[in-house]
């Protein structure tokens, strides 16, 4: 649905990436967007950090390639060609043993 740019406008709270994908779409439907967000750096806990010369992850995340949704907006934005998937291992310890959570993910 398009509507008139010059009535509608929203606000979004947060520039991860839930806010900047609601930005995307909504931007691209016509509302004129604002985005607040507290932090220096875009992109929520899926930004990096420096540590002298290292970028690190601010929080540990992955993406799945069976969520369509994310793949799909990846792809949109033209940046898919950047991503690199491997075969991990997800293990668990627990109760004094370890087991395995691949069974769980669609990876």
């Amino acid at each position: 649905m398009k509507v008139d740019a010059h009535t509608e406008k929203i606000c979004i709270i947060g520039a991860g990436l839930a806010g900047l994908s609601a930005a995307f779409d909504l931007g691209r439907s016509g509302y004129d967007i604002t985005i607040l967000e507290a932090s220096e750096d875009l992109g929520g806990l899926a930004s990096s950090l420096n540590l002298s010369d290292i970028r690190l992850e601010r929080f540990y995340h992955f993406i799945c390639t069976g969520d369509r949704d994310l793949t799909d907006l990846i792809d949109e934005l033209g940046i898919g060609h950047k991503l690199h998937c491997e075969k991990f291992e997800q293990v668990s310890f627990m109760k004094g043993a370890c087991s395995t959570l691949d069974h769980l993910l669609t990876c």
